[in-house]
């Protein structure tokens, strides 16, 4: 029989909310960045003037920054609830915050924060 401690192995070394708020920062400023660019220079090329080069550039910015805090919020709600259910102490985090979570169930059906590549 398994012990609780082999089901929570390593839940509770969770990265911090600071660093989960800089990435998701981070993803908004780049998908942003690229749902104004990429329509700015299409509507150029194609030639449309002016207010076009404006406002449909920025709509599309705004409606993939929208659909980037949807999706993580969905997928923030899906492993909160998976969280609390190995035994994690979700507290203080939101669903937000938790759809930038990256994690792990090992083979035996622990709850395993990926570890970094830099060798810390």
């Amino acid at each position: 029989m398994k012990s609780l401690d082999d089901y929570i192995y390593d839940i509770h070394n969770r990265p911090s909310n600071r660093e989960l708020r800089f990435w998701i920062g981070f993803q908004v400023v780049v998908v942003g960045a690229l749902g104004y660019v990429i329509p700015l220079f299409s509507l150029h090329w194609l030639g449309l003037r002016q207010w076009a080069l404006v406002f449909i550039p920025l709509l599309c910015a705004a409606a993939l920054v929208w659909w980037l805090l949807r999706s993580l919020k969905r997928r923030g709600v899906k492993t909160k609830a998976l969280y609390r259910a190995y035994g994690g102490d979700p507290a203080g985090t939101s669903d937000l915050l938790f759809g930038q979570v990256t994690y792990k169930i090992t083979p035996d059906g622990r709850w395993s924060w990926p570890t970094s590549s830099s060798g810390d």
